[in-house]
């Protein structure tokens, strides 16, 4: 077997990688678009026949395995016994369904094998650097601003906007400013805590690039005013700047900076900039919680009726649920999730998804604590970030979602996916 080891292990460097960006670009359009690739996820198992025939593994073990593990075959049994689905062929429901929460755990695996082989997360990082300047150009040039952000007319009437014959990724209707609120609560605060890595070592110019990224990345996050976002993002930053900012005068001038940028939004919130003739914010703000608080009661009564299996996967927002839960106060003709991520699991998948879902972050948080705890400054660093990220966009998910079916879920397994790999990187030979 020698001899076949070098050319095998230069095919799996090339095909593993090729392999996740076609899926991460394929299975980013909705269904039906992105179903006639599904066949994709069939070609992720010979990349574990590689790695076993060159390496003796197929997957690199951590902590988080045994969770991700239940939620797949939950997700199956799911299938077969929730009271709703998309079509009544139970193999083809489950991989449209699941199509991406499995690309995202063949990403996670795939970024700790990284870090087992490399030893070194700067791969990983620099390829996270291409992802947020991607979501930089997404945020400012592609969201669907709205009435919230009318005070900060005057800045995005002035950000350029993509072109809808050229626009990438689907974007070309524009994105929803909470959506992508969501997707910001992870990329900008890890941003922010990668400013403080060590990229001095390796090129200067990388810590100006990370820098100029977390700042735009903020801005489009502050323009869209999303509160349970910017909350999050808010807390989040404060805390790094504790942990990761040594001098003293440094942490004070990061936390009279978020202050100030604090009392600004609370300006906003109370309509100081608001024009007379527009619908006061705190009006609207008030409103939206009403039909927050009806929402969430929708997804009560759906755990109340099917505690053990939801209704099924994605099916909350299917138009036979909604007639059967209706929120009425919700005028739009799509409800789209929850507005709460653990209700969205919850009713979805029942309160056995529920306990997955939570058991799985309380992992990831045990794991990032002690990947923390262990590592070296560049280590802390990473690994702050990626707790930050988390963080900021549970917050969000307090009172908005980006449900694990949706296209910007490929997020959190990419933050899994660093910290897991940060958290092997410092661990001996593995075992957490």
């Amino acid at each position: 077997m020698g001899i076949y080891t070098a050319p095998l292990k230069l095919i799996l460097a090339i095909f593993e990688p090729i392999l996740l960006t076609g899926m991460l670009f394929a299975f980013w359009f909705a269904s039906p678009a992105r179903d006639p690739w599904l066949w994709l996820l069939a070609l992720v198992p010979v990349v574990w026949v590689l790695r076993g025939l060159v390496y003796r593994r197929i997957w690199t073990r951590t902590p988080l395995d045994g969770w991700l593990l239940a939620f797949v075959l939950l997700a199956l049994v799911n299938i077969y016994t929730a009271p709703y689905r998309r079509t009544p062929d139970m193999a083809y429901s489950f991989f449209v369904l699941m199509g991406r929460p499995l690309m995202g755990i063949a990403l996670y695996g795939t970024f700790v094998e990284q870090a087992r082989l490399r030893g070194s997360m700067r791969s990983l990082l620099a390829a996270t650097l291409v992802l947020a300047a991607i979501i930089t150009v997404l945020s400012l040039g592609a969201s669907q601003w709205n009435s919230k952000s009318i005070a900060l007319r005057f800045v995005t009437d002035a950000l350029p906007r993509i072109a809808e014959g050229l626009a990438p990724f689907d974007a070309r209707g524009g994105f929803n400013a909470n959506e992508m609120a969501g997707a910001l609560a992870f990329v900008c605060p890890f941003m922010g805590g990668l400013v403080a890595y060590s990229w001095g070592r390796y090129h200067r110019l990388l810590r100006v690039v990370t820098a100029l990224l977390f700042g735009l990345l903020f801005l489009a996050l502050f323009l869209g005013q999303s509160r349970f976002a910017l909350v999050g993002t808010l807390i989040a930053l404060a805390a790094l700047a504790g942990l990761l900012i040594p001098a003293r005068r440094g942490r004070w001038l990061a936390w009279t900076a978020l202050a100030a940028i604090t009392v600004f939004e609370l300006l906003i919130v109370r309509d100081v900039f608001m024009p007379p003739s527009q619908q006061a914010l705190a009006e609207r703000d008030a409103e939206s919680i009403t039909i927050r608080y009806d929402i969430w009661g929708s997804a009560l009564h759906i755990l109340r009726d099917y505690p053990l299996t939801g209704v099924g996967l994605n099916m909350f927002r299917d138009g036979r649920v909604r007639a059967v839960y209706p929120v009425p106060s919700y005028t739009n003709p799509v409800l789209p999730h929850a507005h709460q991520e653990w209700l969205q699991i919850g009713a979805d998948m029942g309160l056995l998804g529920l306990a997955v879902f939570i058991g799985l972050q309380a992992v990831v948080a045990w794991m990032l604590y002690t990947s923390y705890r262990r590592g070296d400054q560049s280590a802390k660093g990473v690994t702050a970030a990626v707790a930050a990220g988390l963080f900021a966009h549970g917050f969000f998910g307090l009172g908005d979602a980006i449900t694990l079916w949706d296209r910007f879920a490929f997020l959190l397994w990419w933050l899994l996916g660093l910290g897991g790999a940060q958290a092997y990187h410092v661990s001996d030979k593995g075992q957490l």
